[in-house]
């Protein structure tokens, strides 16, 4: 930094000497090298120099070195009071003059200034000035008081002073820090999970990765149970300061239904039963049938009408809960035809067997499989009988010597579906003819 020169006339009194008013100030009767040893040796901060350009205002947000500032590393005047204005140069990236608010109380005619966001363990100065315009600064008329403090652990500065008048502004030069509300932060994607999870951070500052403990606190909740949105406060301590509010959100679960299709046969008097669908979430469930034969009440009962035969539809929707999204699925609802049996098989003539069934009434016809496998894998000859009044067939081009295995079964057709029973017992037939 430039060396900063001042009027020669511009004489600060240090401490021990009085004003005309009777308080002790500044006394800088020295040289004006004294006075900048002081300031920015023994002190250890910058003192602003203002440039002599009388149509510019002094102003807060001063960016460029074509404002009113010789050396744009000093800090800025400005005419907020009790701020705090750092500054820095390199890697410190506080170079764009952020400002800090310090609260001042009065003890009887004692002002008590604190200034929050510091360096713990750095020097700051407390220059306050009745006219923050004036050309020379730091002129014995313009310096009501100069004192320097060391920032304490929780990055605090604070001064006690009687000021030589009342009114003044005052300002804390120091060593400019990194803020923790100019770091990245990232929170991790949580889902619910109905355990508890932890919200990991991720703090980055200008690409490095921050630690927490050291270089900033976490408040707020950490541990989740629960899906929604959540609260964190992040405070910078030693290197960094300023406090960051951020959220992040869990997201709710996915829930799942657990249930299965069902398959029922059909029956001359109604059918009722519960489907037994669970949710992983437990949370309450909504049941909707498209048929008006397969009906569905509130607690997931259905009821069927009586021979009735054919296929419904089942939408079971768990309800969106705090922690699970809505989850829906849809199961069919089977009735397939009662069946019939074989009521006598006979060999009456050469190469042929005779096949006799029951009747059923609810049919639209029935089916006849044979052959001469037991497990009924291979060599399987099927054969359609069309009427519900049909009940006899007559098998041929069967070889002599072979053991033949016969089942029934009936079918319905309902619209474009055709719904069979299932297969009856196997009988069998031994061809001798």
């Amino acid at each position: 930094m430039e060396d900063i020169e001042s009027e020669e006339d511009n004489n600060v009194e240090l401490p021990g000497q009085l004003s005309d008013n009777g308080i002790e100030i500044p006394n800088l009767e020295k040289q004006k090298e004294d006075q900048e040893d002081i300031l920015k040796n023994e002190m250890k901060v910058p003192i602003p120099a203002i440039k002599e350009d009388k149509d510019n205002s002094i102003s807060d947000n001063m960016d460029t070195e074509e404002d009113n500032i010789e050396d744009s590393s000093l800090p800025i005047i400005g005419t907020v009071t009790h701020n705090v204005y750092t500054v820095g140069g390199g890697s410190n990236h506080i170079a764009q003059k952020m400002v800090y608010v310090g609260e001042t109380s009065l003890e009887g005619n004692r002002e008590i200034t604190v200034f929050p966001d510091v360096v713990a363990g750095q020097p700051y100065v407390l220059l306050v000035l009745k006219d923050t315009e004036v050309e020379n600064l730091l002129s014995s008329d313009n310096l009501l008081y100069i004192e320097q403090q060391i920032a304490d652990d929780n990055n605090q500065v604070s001064f006690s002073y009687i000021p030589k008048e009342s009114g003044g502004t005052a300002y804390c030069y120091g060593a400019g820090n990194k803020r923790i509300d100019h770091a990245n932060i990232s929170t991790e994607k949580l889902t619910w999970n109905g355990t508890s999870q932890s919200a990991n951070l991720m703090v980055t500052y200008d690409g490095e990765v921050l630690e927490e403990d050291k270089d900033y606190r976490v408040s707020g909740v950490r541990d989740i149970v629960n899906a929604g949105t959540y609260q964190i406060t992040i405070q910078g301590i030693n290197d960094y300061s300023g406090t960051v509010t951020t959220q992040f959100n869990v997201a709710k679960g996915t829930n799942a239904i657990k249930v299965s299709n069902v398959t029922k046969k059909m029956s001359t008097k109604s059918q009722s039963f519960f489907i037994g669908a669970q949710n992983v979430g437990k949370s309450k469930m909504i049941y909707k049938s498209n048929n008006k034969s397969v009906k569905v009440n509130s607690s997931g009962k259905i009821m069927i009408n009586a021979k009735y035969i054919g296929k419904a539809t089942i939408t079971i929707t768990a309800i969106e809960t705090e922690n699970l999204k809505k989850a829906t699925k849809k199961i069919s609802v089977t009735v397939n035809p009662s069946g019939t049996s074989i009521v006598k098989m006979a060999n009456l003539t050469k190469g042929k067997a005779t096949i006799t069934w029951k009747k059923n009434n609810y049919v639209s016809g029935y089916q006849i499989r044979y052959t001469v496998k037991s497990n009924f894998k291979s060599d399987v000859k099927v054969k359609t009988v069309s009427g519900k009044s049909s009940v006899k067939i007559i098998l041929s081009n069967l070889k002599k010597g072979k053991k033949y295995y016969v089942q029934i079964r009936t079918y319905k057709i309902v619209g474009k579906m055709k719904s069979y029973s299932s297969w009856s017992k196997i009988k069998t037939v031994q061809i001798k003819k």
